[in-house]
């Protein structure tokens, strides 16, 4: 069973000539703390990666960093794990203006 879920749809990123949309299920093992910190930092860390326009599917494995609230917890903090199978996909069609 998911324990989060992310559906975004339509998003303008910088370098993006097309909108952009994500969706992801996220599931906690022994918990929904990873699951919940996963479906808030996952989408604007892949947005944030320099490279994400050109190579949408490395930024979506890079390795990311924590954001500073993060940075200080404990490792116990991270022990329920999380599995989630994750998309993006871009937009086929170019937006009307």
């Amino acid at each position: 069973m998911e324990d989060a879920s992310v559906c975004l749809e339509g998003l303008a990123v910088a370098g993006c000539a097309r909108p952009v949309a994500f969706y992801g299920i996220f599931d906690g093992h022994g918990g929904t703390t990873a699951a919940e910190f996963v479906s808030t930092h996952l989408v604007p860390n892949i947005i944030s990666d320099p490279a994400f326009a050109k190579d949408p599917a490395g930024a979506m494995v890079r390795p990311t960093r924590l954001p500073p609230p993060y940075q200080k917890r404990t490792p116990a903090f991270f022990e329920s794990g999380d599995s989630s199978p994750s998309a993006s996909h871009r937009s086929s069609k170019r937006p009307k203006l």
